[in-house]
């Protein structure tokens, strides 16, 4: 996993990692001509709501010298989901060992992509320092920002319909950028236009915890700070947006990841939970019935790429460090990150 550092200006850091990208010999891929006129739509989204991640993808179109109309479309569209993971969950500081609010993510994708994986620190001018992991190069997939907010987003395959609006990457770094609490994060949340259907995982250092199930169509708050535990996984649980997802489509182990982390969190009711404890359940393999580390070897043995977790982390809000792991799969350690 790459470590870059991004400081000061968007424009300029797009400019220099677009350099980064042309020397690697990076190609976006080709998009067809549908998802091109998708593309143009959601710039204006993207303009309106997170003005300053258009500044850093302009830059970066400029320092890689690229013909900017499918590397544009790319960052501001994508592509279809594939067969996806990804488990996030939070624990309240009334459960843990050092009365501390635990942050917990897997992010799992197609393997090959570890090798793009970049671990950020962030220090942009004007906004908030954070440290956060992406294979794309604008947006972030998760992360922790000075404020004490932390953020994580699953994807929901199901979910079909794009729209013009921001997607997921940029909705998540413009939070790290701009919002200090849960309350400001939901708030932009609710009013942000939305590109597809998405879960997005909130806690804060003041103990606030929240998920959110968002949609073009409909965006849905679920606060469980009074609860202090919430899971999320790969599809939808709340009847406003369940309407809205394929569920044929869904990840074959969203659902038992989700059952797996809660059945966790109910056996542990009388003791204190630790970071170790957490450590765990993210890296034990999922067949193993006591973790959520997933590996194609096991669900996923018809998938033609090979596909599994690529990090995790953890974080305390409110501490300026995330302990990351990079090889779930291989057993390696959570290492520590400050930022």
């Amino acid at each position: 996993m790459l470590i870059r550092k991004f400081e000061g200006d968007y424009y300029e850091n797009g400019v220099a990692l677009g350099k980064d990208l042309r020397q690697s010999g990076y190609s976006p891929p080709v998009l067809t001509e549908d998802r091109l006129k998708l593309a143009d739509q959601c710039e204006k989204a993207v303009k309106q709501y997170t003005p300053n991640l258009i500044d850093e993808l302009n830059g970066i179109i400029e320092g890689g010298n690229y013909d900017d109309t499918h590397l544009r479309a790319f960052s501001l569209a994508l592509t279809k989901y594939p067969q996806l993971g990804c488990s996030i969950f939070a624990i309240s500081k009334r459960f843990t060992k050092n009365a501390r609010t635990i942050f917990c993510r897997n992010y799992d994708w197609d393997k090959w992509v570890a090798e793009f994986s970049v671990l950020w620190k962030s220090y942009p001018e004007e906004a908030l320092a954070s440290i956060s992991g992406t294979d794309l190069f604008v947006g972030r997939y998760g992360g922790l920002n000075e404020s004490g907010l932390a953020i994580a987003v699953t994807a929901i395959r199901g979910y079909t319909e794009d729209a013009a609006g921001v997607a997921l990457h940029y909705v998540v770094r413009w939070i790290l950028d701009t919002c200090r609490n849960v309350s400001e994060a939901t708030s932009f949340l609710r009013r942000v236009p939305h590109f597809r259907g998405n879960n997005y995982l909130l806690a804060d250092s003041t103990d606030a915890i929240t998920y959110v199930e968002a949609t073009p169509k409909r965006v849905m708050v679920v606060d469980k700070t009074e609860a202090g535990f919430a899971v999320v996984t790969n599809h939808f649980r709340s009847q406003e947006t369940m309407i809205y997802e394929n569920k044929e489509l869904r990840s074959i182990t969203s659902v038992p990841r989700l059952n797996l982390i809660k059945n966790w969190f109910n056996s542990q009711s009388n003791t204190e939970i630790s970071k170790s404890h957490v450590q765990e359940v993210l890296s034990d393999k999922l067949e193993s019935k006591i973790g959520v580390c997933q590996d194609n070897s096991y669900f996923l043995s018809d998938q033609e790429v090979p596909y599994g977790t690529i990090w995790s982390w953890t974080a305390y809000p409110g501490d300026r460090y995330i302990e990351l792991t990079h090889k779930t799969y291989n057993g390696k350690k959570f290492e520590k990150y400050d930022f």
